[in-house]
């Protein structure tokens, strides 16, 4: 789905505040240590490191990759380039707080809608550590771009919340707000706990690197953004990886159809080879202007996507040198595997002739939504006023609703609820 934002906010870099304000770090005027500086730009991502629990000091340095209409152009052999957008340093609580003025992100690297997949590259004294994540803006605000689904409705972005990410540099563990670890469903469908959800997403950790120190050198030396000085290859595809983020589950009495609409977009892992095991390494955005139907069904299903897969090396980080990360969603709807039939938090009786239309909030996060490079990542989708979950047809209908239950996660109701699905009474 294509938007042309208004690049509303002044400046022409982008700056990086850490620690509630308590420190500002301004390309324009360099790292300043403890000196507060007036930062321009808009809050984009925040968190907290930390080692074993405990605050750390750590360096940050944040890498935009080519926007996905760009990415899409990348041959097999071809180099595809970063940019150094930001740089700097936790504060004494080990928090910060990244600004990024839109209006300044390289044209190449921020799509019409807003777009802009970062990787974030964190390193304390000892360890280090990166994660994808992509973050949307209007022009005056960010937010997870798994949030897309609501672009032009009223009322502003659904479920936006103000993307954070938290690492720990001791365990792996992260704490992402683009992922809603108390909806998470396990490769079975069932409900984890916010500890399993937490352990499924622990990321790699390596030593840090004398590369990480020079690429951090170097954009603290510059004034504004600068191309990185290695890109990554390259090397081939995984085509046709089967993408569950959805779970679709009818009645005979309330049948259900699914329906991915104009600009569905789908979160999916990243997947890296850390020091030769791969692992997750945060997630990236892309997003599909086709449409698709499936349904009406009466059982209880997964269903989802085929998606492409780009394979990357970079000589450049020899302990992360193998990149597996999104390319894009080749079919919609053209897999569906049997699923668990879940009775949810709480349940209504629906009468005869009854219909509902699931176009509001996000999808569950699976944990197992799809596997590549032999282990599972995550996969989240949106709903939309396009990209639905429909129960119930019309009265003649072969889908026309007799007595049944509609069931939900959250006690607020379907509206609010991340998952839905219909049961017998």
């Amino acid at each position: 789905m294509k938007h042309n934002i208004s690049r509303r906010v002044p400046s022409s870099v982008a700056a990086i505040a850490l620690g509630l304000g308590v420190l500002v770090v301004s390309p324009a005027q360099g790292f300043r240590g403890g000196e507060a500086t007036a930062a321009e730009g808009v809050s984009a991502i925040h968190g907290t490191i930390t080692r074993g629990g405990s605050p750390a000091s750590a360096d940050i340095l944040v890498v935009a990759w080519p926007d996905q209409d760009r990415f899409d152009t990348v041959a097999i052999g071809e180099q595809v380039r970063t940019a150094s957008l930001a740089a700097g340093r936790t504060d004494s609580v080990g928090q910060y707080t990244i600004s990024l003025d839109p209006a300044a992100v390289p044209a190449d690297y921020i799509n019409d809608d807003g777009q802009v997949d970062i990787e974030l590259r964190i390193a304390d004294a000892v360890s280090e550590a990166s994660y994808f994540i992509s973050l949307i803006t209007d022009g005056s605000s960010w937010t997870n771009a798994s949030d897309r689904p609501a672009f032009g409705t009223s009322g502003g972005w659904i479920d936006a919340v103000e993307p954070s990410v938290s690492i720990d540099l001791g365990t792996g563990r992260v704490k992402d707000s683009s992922i809603d670890f108390t909806s998470m469903e396990g490769a079975d469908g069932e409900q984890l706990s916010s500890g399993e959800a937490a352990a499924s997403l622990a990321i790699g950790i390596t030593d840090r690197s004398e590369t990480f120190n020079q690429d951090l050198a170097a954009k603290r030396g510059s004034s504004t953004w600068i191309p990185m000085p290695c890109g990554a290859q390259l090397i081939d595809y995984t085509r046709g990886i089967a993408e569950y983020p959805t779970r679709l589950q009818g009645t005979p009495n309330l049948k259900a159809m699914a329906i991915s609409g104009y600009g569905t977009s789908h979160t999916m892992g990243v997947a890296a080879d850390i020091n030769g095991v791969w692992k997750q390494d945060g997630t990236r955005t892309v997003s599909m202007d086709d449409t698709a139907t499936l349904g009406p069904r009466s059982g209880a299903y997964y269903v989802g996507n085929r998606v492409n897969y780009k394979n990357l090396r970079n000589d450049c980080t020899p302990t992360r040198r193998y990149f597996s990360m999104p390319h894009n969603i080749s079919t919609l709807l053209t897999v569906e595997k049997t699923a668990t039939r879940h009775s949810f938090a709480r349940c209504d009786n629906t009468p005869s002739g009854w219909t509902y239309t699931k176009s509001r909030t996000k999808s569950v996060t699976m944990s197992a939504g799809l596997t590549v490079k032999g282990i599972s990542l995550t996969a989240q989708s949106g709903w939309n006023a396009d990209t639905k979950l429909q129960f119930g047809g019309p009265p003649g209908s072969v889908w026309e609703s007799g007595p049944a239950k509609i069931c939900y996660s959250n006690l607020d109701g379907p509206t609010a609820s991340a998952s839905i699905g219909a049961n017998s009474r």
